[in-house]
C-alpha cells in the first residue's frame, strides 16, 4: 500500500539561515577563558542574548581552558574587555569555518527568545544565561522535585526530553526564572534546584493532548508547535526557510491492526499458577497472600479455568514469586520444568490499596507479567506456543542477533553475541559467542557479529539488533527521530474548541435549523431544547453542560459541523474523525519511509486515541549491508516481518516497535544471568564455609 497515505511529518527540521540578515541583526562571539566563574558577570555587562558551552580543553601545562559561543544584539557599542576573557567576534561564514554548527545557531536563537526578557530600559536581556534549555511547566512541581523538559536540536533533529531536579541546599544551583531553568550563582532568596530523579520513578510530559487547548500546550507536540510558531514570528528577517517538520512520503504503509491477546489465554487456559514467597519477609507474604487470593476470587481466571495456590518453594509448572526488589537475596531462578516469573513490592504493592470491587485480571501490569511467566516458559522449554501458525512462520524465515559490549567504556568493547533461529515448528535455538574488536572471527556467528559490530561505528549507542535473511543482513537502530501530527492544525482546531468562546442562542438555534440529516425527529428536539435556554449568550462549556448529548451520532456531529462552518466555533473538537487522518499521518499503523538517503521505520497505535498520547511515535532505521538495490530488499523484508510486529503480547494491547523474537532474545539473556548470579552466589556461600 504507497502513495495514497499522505506525507509523514518528523522532528527532523528543514531550515535555512538568511546569513546577511543574521549578521545584521546578531554579534556572534567566541569566548575563551581558564576562569569560567567570570562568565556570568560578563554576560551581564554585555547584555548577552544567548550561550552554548562549546566544552573545555587540556592545555600543555595540564590547566582547563574553557569556550563558549555568545549571541549579542549588532550594535556599535564596544565589548567589555577582560584579560582573563579571550573574545573573538565571527561573521556567520566565519562561525559555520571554525566547527559551529547551524544547529547551534538554531539553540542561541531559542534560548533568547526562551530565556530572555525585556527590562525596565525596554532593552532585551537574559539575565543568568544558561547553555543548556530547560522549559518548566507550570503543573510540574511535585514537592521537593521539580519536573523540567530540556531541549536541544542535533543533526537538525529537535529533541524534547523531560528531566527531574530535586531542591538542594547547595549555594548554587538551577533557580526558575521565565518560565525556566537557569544556573544561578546564588539562590537571592528562591529555591534551588539540582539535577536528580526519585528512585523507582520517571517524570514523562505527555506527548499530546487534544481533549482542551490548555493541555495541549503543556504537551511535547505543544511545545514543538510553541517553538516552530515563535521562530517565525520573532526572527523573520533571519531566515530564508523558516524551522519546520520535515514531510516526507511513505514508501509503504500498513492500516492497523492487531493479533488476539486470546492467542495468551488459550495457552494458558486450565493453568495453575503457584504463588511462592518467603515466610521470613512479612511484606512479601502479605502481598502474595492478597494476589493469591484476587486470583481465587478472580472471574475472569475461574472463565479460562485457571486456578492458583501458594507455598514457600516453587514446584514444577508456573510459579510467580513475590521479591522485594530484583537483588532480593531469597530471589529464586527457575530450571528444569519450574518456570518462575517475579514480581516486585515496588511494582505491585500498590494493589493493595485498590477497591475490593475488581478482577485481577483487570490490572494491565498484572495481564502483562502473565505473558511474560508464558515467554519464560517457552524460552525454558525452546518452543513457541503464544504466536500463532502465520506469525511462526514468518518468523521462521530469518535468524535474529543482538551485540553487548559487557566491557567498560574505557577498555576495548568485550562483546557478545547472541543469535535465535526458530524453525518452521516453532523450536527455539540460541546461540552465543564471545569476541573483542582485535579479534579475528572464526566461526560465520562472529564473523556475522564483526559485521555488524563495524558496519554500526559511531552508532554503536543506537544498536538495537540485527536479522539475517538467507541473502541479506539487516541492521536496526534506534533514532531520535518521531512522527509529529500536525500540531498547528491541531492547535488551531483547539482554539475554535475552547470552552471559554462565547457565541449566540440564536446561532445555536438557525444551525440546528439548517443541519441536513435523516433524524428529523432528533432535530427537532434538539431545537426545543436550544429554544429553551434562558442565556442569550453562552460559553461552548455551558452548551455542553446543557446539552449532554453524545457527539458520537451522526445528528450530532452533523450539527458541529454546521456550527463550525457558520461561526467557525466548535463545539465538540473532531480532529480525531476520519476526514482529520492527513492531520495523523505516522501516528496509526505501521509505515516505511526514507529521509535524508536513509530508510525508517514506525509502527504507531492499533485504535484511535483517547484524547491523549503519552509517548511519541519513535522512527526506528533499518539498513541493509552491502546491496545492490537498498531500497527494494528493505521494503521487502519490511513487508516481510510485518506480522511480526503486529503482537500485543510483547507491548500490552500495542504493537512492539522490533520483530517479537527479539523479547525472547532478551528473556534467555535475563534467564542466563539470574542463574550465573545464583551460581556465584552459591559459590560464594561454600567458600566462606
Amino acid at each position: 500500500m504507497v502513495d495514497d497515505h499522505g506525507l509523514v511529518k518528523t522532528n527532523y527540521l528543514e531550515y535555512e539561515f538568511d546569513k546577511v540578515g543574521l549578521d545584521q541583526h546578531i554579534r556572534l562571539v567566541v569566548v575563551e577563558t581558564m576562569h569560567p566563574e567570570k562568565i556570568a558577570h560578563w554576560s551581564e555587562q554585555n547584555a548577552v542574548l544567548a550561550i552554548k558551552s562549546l566544552g573545555k580543553k587540556i592545555l600543555s601545562d595540564g590547566k582547563s581552558s574553557f569556550r563558549y559561543l555568545v549571541s549579542l544584539r549588532k550594535r556599535t557599542t564596544p565589548l567589555t574587555e577582560d584579560k582573563e576573557l579571550k573574545q573573538t567576534i565571527l561573521t556567520f561564514d566565519q562561525a559555520i569555518a571554525t566547527g559551529i554548527s547551524t544547529d547551534m545557531l538554531l539553540m542561541l536563537l531559542i534560548k533568547q527568545m526562551k530565556q530572555g526578557q525585556l527590562d525596565a530600559d525596554n532593552s532585551y536581556r537574559n539575565v543568568y544565561a544558561t547553555s543548556d534549555l530547560y522549559l518548566v511547566p507550570k503543573w510540574s512541581e511535585r514537592g521537593n522535585f521539580q519536573a523540567a523538559v530540556k531541549v536541544e536540536i542535533k543533526n537538525h533533529v529537535l529533541r524534547l526530553r523531560t528531566e527531574t531536579f530535586k531542591k538542594t541546599l547547595d549555594k548554587r544551583g538551577f533557580g526558575l526564572a521565565d518560565g525556566c531553568f537557569k544556573w544561578l550563582p546564588k539562590s537571592n532568596g528562591q529555591p534551588l534546584f539540582k539535577a536528580g530523579g526519585i528512585k523507582n520513578h520517571r517524570n514523562l510530559t505527555p506527548f499530546l493532548s487534544v481533549e482542551e487547548l490548555d493541555q495541549f500546550e503543556k504537551t511535547k507536540l505543544g511545545i514543538i508547535n510553541d517553538l516552530i510558531t515563535g521562530l517565525s514570528q520573532q526572527f523573520s528577517e533571519y531566515f530564508k526557510m523558516f524551522p519546520t517538520p520535515c514531510e516526507v512520503p511513505l514508501a509503504y504503509y500498513q492500516q492497523p491492526k492487531l493479533s488476539s491477546a486470546s492467542q495468551v489465554w488459550q495457552v494458558l487456559r486450565g493453568s495453575r499458577f503457584h504463588f511462592v514467597a518467603n515466610s521470613e519477609q512479612p511484606e512479601v507474604l502479605k502481598l502474595t497472600q492478597f494476589l493469591q487470593e484476587k486470583s481465587d476470587q478472580s472471574s475472569r481466571l475461574k472463565g479460562l479455568e485457571i486456578r492458583s495456590i501458594a507455598g514457600s518453594k516453587p514446584v514444577d509448572g508456573l510459579n510467580i514469586q513475590v521479591v522485594a526488589d530484583l537483588d532480593d537475596s531469597h530471589y529464586i531462578c527457575g530450571s528444569g520444568k519450574r518456570v518462575i516469573q517475579h514480581l516486585t513490592l515496588t511494582n505491585f504493592s500498590q494493589l493493595m490499596l485498590k477497591d475490593e470491587k475488581w478482577d485481577l485480571l483487570d490490572d494491565k501490569a498484572f495481564q502483562m507479567m502473565l505473558y511474560q511467566l508464558q515467554i519464560k516458559r517457552e524460552v525454558m522449554t525452546a518452543q513457541l506456543q503464544i504466536p500463532s501458525g502465520v506469525e511462526i512462520s514468518a518468523a521462521s524465515q530469518f535468524r535474529y542477533l543482538m551485540l553487548d559490549n559487557l566491557a567498560d567504556r574505557k577498555s576495548e568493547p568485550r562483546l557478545r553475541v547472541t543469535r535465535l533461529t526458530i524453525s518452521a515448528t516453532g523450536k527455539l535455538s540460541f546461540e552465543k559467542g564471545l569476541f573483542r574488536e582485535s579479534d579475528v572471527a572464526d566461526t560465520e556467528l562472529l564473523k556475522t557479529a564483526h559485521q555488524i559490530w563495524e558496519s554500526s561505528k559511531r552508532r554503536h549507542s543506537y544498536l538495537v539488533g540485527a536479522i539475517q535473511s538467507d541473502t541479506n543482513l539487516f541492521i536496526i537502530y534506534g533514532t531520535d527521530l518521531i512522527t509529529v501530527p500536525d500540531g498547528a492544525k491541531l492547535k488551531a482546531h483547539l482554539v475554535a474548541a475552547d470552552g471559554e468562546n462565547r457565541l449566540a442562542r440564536s446561532e445555536l438555534i438557525t444551525a440546528a435549523q439548517a443541519t441536513v440529516t435523516v433524524d428529523k425527529t432528533g432535530r427537532e428536539q434538539l431545537i426545543q431544547k436550544l429554544e429553551a435556554l434562558d442565556q442569550s449568550t453562552l460559553t461552548v462549556r455551558q452548551v455542553n453542560a446543557v446539552l449532554k448529548r453524545n457527539w458520537k451520532t451522526k445528528l450530532m456531529q452533523d450539527f458541529n459541523n454546521q456550527f463550525f462552518e457558520d461561526t467557525g466555533i466548535w463545539l465538540h473538537i473532531p480532529v480525531r474523525q476520519k476526514r482529520f487522518d492527513a492531520y495523523w499521518v505516522g501516528t496509526y499503523g505501521m509505515g516505511l519511509l526514507e529521509l535524508q538517503g536513509r530508510h525508517y521505520y514506525f509502527v504507531g497505535n492499533h485504535q484511535l486515541i483517547k484524547g491523549k498520547q503519552a509517548r511519541a511515535i519513535p522512527l526506528k532505521q533499518i539498513e541493509v549491508l552491502n546491496s545492490p538495490q537498498p531500497k527494494t530488499d528493505i521494503q521487502a523484508i519490511f513487508q516481510a516481518f510485518e506480522s511480526l510486529l503486529q503482537v500485543d503480547f510483547v507491548r500490552f494491547n500495542r504493537y512492539t516497535v522490533i520483530p517479537f523474537p527479539f523479547k525472547y532474545i532478551r528473556e534467555y539473556l535475563d534467564l542466563e544471568a539470574h542463574r550465573e548470579k545464583e551460581k556465584a552466589t552459591l559459590n560464594q556461600h561454600k567458600t566462606q564455609q
